[in-house]
């Protein structure tokens, strides 16, 4: 059984994360209000990452999508600590990237009302 108490950390903690994340973003020269402080993925799409035979780890690279805008690039990670670009496709003989997003960057999807960890 996976134990999330090992990987808990106190909300002081996680605000002074954020904050020094806001604080190293001010210094880059690009309109506040569209740097980006957080990401939502939905649950059932990273459930699929999940369910890919072999995963054993989501890896997240941060990158720069086509609309200029920050993003998470999700990739499954196998037992070898190796990023599994390629999966089987639906049929045997075919392969499918394994290289996913679907986050959605806030701002744009910032948590409603106050939150410590968006907090100026």
């Amino acid at each position: 059984m996976f134990k999330l108490e090992k990987y808990r950390i106190p909300l002081e903690r996680a605000v002074a994360y954020t904050a020094k994340w806001r604080e190293i973003q001010s210094l880059n020269p690009k309109d506040p209000g569209t740097k980006v402080r957080a990401f939502n993925i939905d649950i059932a799409e990273l459930q699929e990452i999940i369910h890919e035979i072999g995963v054993e780890k989501i890896r997240l690279y941060i990158g720069i999508n086509d609309k200029n805008k920050e993003t998470l690039v999700l990739v499954g990670v196998n037992k070898d600590n190796e990023d599994m670009i390629s999966v089987p496709g639906e049929d045997e003989n075919t392969e499918e990237s394994g290289i996913f997003d679907f986050t959605h960057p806030c701002p744009d999807t910032c948590a409603d009302g106050l939150s410590p960890l968006n907090a100026d």
